[in-house]
C-alpha cells in the first residue's frame, strides 16, 4: 500500500484566536480555535504553522503587553501543531515576547535563516519527521529576510536574519537523502503568476519561485502576502496558500508516486477554548470596552476608494496626532484594508481596532522632489475607464490587496486630475499658499514601516532620518484620548482629485 501524508497549514492567524475581528461583537467563521476543531490530526498528519501569529489583534495587543504571550502558545499546544516558522511579524513585540512564545510552544520552531544571538530560542534549520507509516518527512522553515528592512532595530538586536535563500539551500543538504518527500515552510509569498510565468514582484520580499527554481522540494507552504492559493504548482512543487486571521487553513495530501493536492477548509465550527485563553479573553473584552474620550461626532470608515477620492476624518486624526507629536512640518499616514472607525464616546475597542499594526513613528528630511513622487505614488491608486468610471487600480489589489499603501498627507494641500497618465497626474502641491518647488526641504512624520519605502516608495529609503519616535502609534492615541477627553472631528480634506477638469464628487 502506497503512504501517504496529510499536512494542516495554518499562517497569519494575526493574533486571532476567537471567532471575532474585535470589531463588531458579533462572531465569525474565523480564528484559530474555531479552525481546530477540523483538524483531525492522527499519526500520519502534520500540523503546521507558517508565522505572523502574535501580531495583528486586540487578543494579542493585550496579550503581548500584559505579559500573556504564553496563552497564544498553549492554543497552538492545544490545537496539536507540530512545527512553527517566525513570521516578520513576530519579531515586533520583540526578544522577549519571541523566547516567552517558543519557550511555551511544544512544537518545533523552523527557521534556516534565523539565529538567536543570546542562545536562548531553539531556532532548528531542518527536521526529519517519521509518520505512523513510515514515511519520512524533511521540512525546511524559512522567513522573508525583509525582517531586517522592515522591524525595530530595538527588536531585532539580538537576532541575525540572514538570506533566505542561501538559508533554505543548507537546510535543504541537511534533509537530502534523508526523506521521502520534502516540505519548505516559507514565511514569504510568490513573486510570479504561476499560470503565466509573468514576475510580478523583484523587490526579494517575496521569492518562493525563486527558491523553488533552484532547491526541489515537494511542497512549498507559502504565506505573508494573504492570498488564498489551493492546488497550485511552479514547475513540481506544489504550492498553497491562506487567507489571514483564521479564515482558513490549507489541507495538503500527498501520496508515494505522485503530487500533493491542496485545498482551502474554512472555519465552521467554535472549538471550546482553554481555560486560561477565556480567562484572558474576558480582561480583554473588559479592557476594550473602557471608554476613554468623547468625540463631537462618529467617525467610521466608508469603501476604501471612496476614502481615498474625498479624505476621511480618521486618516486626518492619525495626521494631527503624528504631527502634534512629532512636530514635524508634514505627515503621512494610511488606514488599514479593514478598520473600525471611532464612535462618539470612543473606546479602547475603537483605537486597537482602527490602528491595528504596531508601528512607530520616524521623522525624515524630504525635498519637494521626494512629496511629489509620493502624492505621485497615492495617485496611482485610482484607474479611471472611457465611462469616467473610477475604481481602484490592480497595482494595489494584486499580489494581494493593499489599500493601506494609498497615503494621506497633511501640512500641504495638492491635486490630482487621475486622467493623466501615472506619474504625472500631481497637478497642484502648495503650503501656506505657496507652491511647493523641488529644491524646498521638509521634515515628515510616517510610520517606520513606511519610512523603509515600501508599498512603492521606494525614495524614502534614502531619506535622513531627523527624529525616531519609538512608542507605538496605537499607545500614542491612546494617550492622546485619554489627555482630551473631548475631541472635534475633522472632515476637511487638504486634497482635491480631478477627472479632466470636473472635480470628482461621488
Amino acid at each position: 500500500m502506497k503512504r501517504s501524508l496529510r499536512i494542516v497549514f495554518t499562517s497569519d492567524i494575526h493574533g486571532h484566536m476567537f471567532p471575532t475581528n474585535y470589531i463588531s461583537p458579533a462572531e465569525k467563521p474565523m480564528g484559530l480555535f474555531s479552525l481546530a476543531a477540523d483538524y483531525n490530526k492522527d499519526g500520519n498528519t502534520l500540523v503546521i504553522d507558517g508565522g505572523d501569529t502574535l501580531q495583528g489583534s486586540p487578543f494579542s495587543y493585550f496579550a503581548a503587553h500584559e505579559g500573556h504571550v504564553d496563552v497564544i502558545a498553549q492554543a497552538l499546544n492545544e490545537a496539536g501543531y507540530d512545527y512553527v516558522v517566525p513570521g516578520n511579524h513576530d519579531f515586533n513585540y520583540g526578544h522577549g515576547a519571541m523566547k516567552t512564545y517558543f519557550s511555551a510552544l511544544q512544537a518545533k520552531c523552523l527557521a534556516a535563516n534565523v539565529s538567536d544571538n543570546r542562545g536562548e530560542i531553539p531556532f532548528a534549520a531542518s527536521a526529519v519527521h517519521t509518520l505512523e507509516n513510515g514515511l519520512r518527512v524533511g521540512l525546511v522553515g524559512v522567513v522573508t529576510d525583509w525582517v531586517n528592512k522592515w522591524e525595530k532595530k530595538e527588536n531585532i538586536k539580538d537576532f541575525s536574519v540572514t538570506d533566505t535563500l542561501s538559508g533554505a539551500k543548507r537546510a535543504y543538504e541537511e534533509i537530502r537523502g534523508k526523506c521521502d518527500v520534502s516540505v519548505c515552510i516559507y514565511h514569504g509569498g510568490v513573486e510570479r503568476n504561476l499560470e503565466t510565468g509573468e514576475i510580478q514582484q523583484t523587490s526579494g520580499e517575496n521569492i518562493a519561485c525563486k527558491i523553488i527554481d533552484e532547491i526541489p522540494f515537494d511542497i512549498m507552504l507559502t504565506s505573508h502576502q494573504h492570498i488564498a492559493m489551493e492546488n497550485l504548482f511552479w514547475k513540481n512543487t506544489h504550492i498553497c496558500q491562506n487567507p489571514p486571521n483564521g479564515t482558513h487553513f490549507a489541507l495538503v495530501s500527498w501520496q508515494e508516486g505522485g503530487k500533493a493536492e491542496s485545498r482551502l477548509i474554512p472555519a465552521k465550527a467554535t472549538k471550546n477554548a482553554p481555560e486560561n485563553a477565556i480567562e484572558t479573553e474576558k480582561l480583554v473584552q473588559k479592557w476594550l470596552d473602557t471608554p476613554i474620550s468623547e468625540l463631537s461626532c462618529d467617525m467610521l470608515p466608508e469603501e476604501p476608494i471612496r476614502m481615498a477620492l474625498h479624505s476621511s476624518p480618521i486618516a486626518n486624526l492619525f495626521n494631527r496626532v503624528q504631527l502634534l507629536v512629532s512636530g514635524s512640518d508634514l505627515s503621512s499616514t494610511s488606514l488599514a484594508n479593514e478598520v473600525r472607525g471611532f464612535h462618539k464616546t470612543v473606546t479602547v475597542r475603537d483605537v486597537v481596532s482602527t490602528y491595528i499594526y504596531p508601528n512607530t513613528l520616524t521623522e525624515l528630511k524630504i525635498t519637494g522632489k521626494e512629496l511629489k513622487l509620493m502624492l505621485e505614488t497615492c495617485a496611482s491608486y485610482f484607474d479611471i475607464d472611457e465611462n469616467g468610471k473610477i475604481s481602484v487600480s490592480d497595482a494595489f489589489l494584486t499580489p494581494k490587496v493593499a489599500h493601506y499603501n494609498y497615503d494621506f498627507i497633511a501640512g500641504v494641500q495638492y491635486a490630482f486630475d487621475i486622467t493623466r497618465p501615472v506619474g504625472s497626474r500631481v497637478i497642484e502641491i502648495t503650503r501656506n499658499g505657496e507652491a511647493v518647488k523641488n529644491e524646498d526641504t521638509f521634515t515628515m512624520c510616517v510610520n517606520n514601516y513606511r519610512a523603509t519605502g515600501v508599498g512603492g516608495y521606494e525614495f524614502l529609503a534614502d531619506c535622513p532620518h531627523t527624529k525616531e519616535i519609538l512608542t507605538e502609534m496605537s499607545e500614542i492615541l491612546l494617550d492622546f484620548f485619554r489627555t482630551n477627553p473631548y475631541v472635534e472631528a475633522d472632515f476637511e480634506s487638504a486634497y482635491k482629485v480631478y477627472a479632466g477638469n470636473a472635480l470628482v464628487s461621488e
